[in-house]
């Protein structure tokens, strides 16, 4: 599509219609799916590129336990990535007559969703009630003027996520080492042993993407093994860097560990 000139511009996609009996949207099966991005076009923006995500948009968790998800956002102009929480959407756009947010429908002390703004962590800790829920994620695109030092607004992408909360008898999620920040001199090459295990010893998928992943980035990881003595599974990340990497705030790479069980009904860290 072309476009007339400068100005932002909404893109959105509308399908009907919702999945049935979903908990925080009353009469889920008559209500539209809408998702949407913002474009904007600006001479002195220097062009812009959407952030890709990674990660599917359904994820499971159990009842009573700590849940997250994470997009897996990789913006390829290197541009500030901003999340926030807010309410699915129905038709052209439109709020959701009766929409609440999923920790809503039974409120309390250990009932909290909120959302990392900087990593675009979501975190619902924890859901009380059994069933399928609706909530999006909006990821703002931001970059700084070089000249004049001003901060704008390049873009938006909204997602829209799926959370089935099922009984987990006896389960609970897998659990990834805990990662760190660290700092790389450019012309180095970083290497890194990411780990992650299962109380339960269920199998495990464990993935990995982020910006140094994509193509022409140079990043690679190797297959994931599983240690027998140690229980758990390893993945090794490699990164030769070079100086056309540096960058504050610096780059994020995202591991994901899920129960390979049927119907990919796992758990997920």
């Amino acid at each position: 599509h072309e476009f007339p000139g400068a100005g932002t511009y909404t893109v959105s996609m509308e399908d009907p219609m919702r999945n049935e009996n979903i908990q925080n949207i009353p009469n889920s099966g008559n209500v539209p799916f809408y998702i949407e991005s913002k474009i904007t076009i600006d001479v002195n923006s220097g062009g812009n590129s959407a952030p890709t995500l990674s990660n599917p948009p359904v994820d499971n968790a159990c009842l009573g336990l700590p849940f997250e998800h994470n997009p897996g956002a990789i913006d390829s102009d290197g541009d500030s990535l901003v999340y926030s929480i807010v309410a699915s959407r129905s038709y052209d756009g439109q709020n959701i007559g009766g929409y609440v947010l999923p920790n809503m429908i039974d409120p309390g002390p250990n009932n909290n969703l909120t959302i990392n703004p900087i990593t675009g962590t979501l975190t619902w800790d924890s859901p009380q009630q059994l069933g399928e829920y609706n909530v999006a994620i909006l990821i703002e695109e931001y970059r700084k003027n070089l000249n004049s030092g001003a901060v704008f607004k390049v873009g938006e992408v909204m997602r829209d996520i799926q959370i089935d909360v099922g009984i987990c008898q006896n389960n609970t999620p897998p659990i990834i080492e805990t990662l760190t920040k660290v700092c790389v001199t450019a012309g180095e090459t970083y290497v890194d042993t990411i780990t992650a295990f299962d109380n339960e010893s269920d199998p495990l998928l464990f993935t990995a993407s982020g910006y140094p992943l994509e193509s022409g980035n140079n990043g690679f990881i190797s297959l994931d093994t599983f240690d027998s003595v140690q229980n758990n599974y390893q993945m090794v990340f490699e990164w030769p860097t070079t100086c056309k990497f540096v960058r504050l705030p610096g780059e994020w790479m995202y591991f994901k560990a899920k129960e390979d069980k049927p119907n990919n009904s796992g758990m997920v860290d």
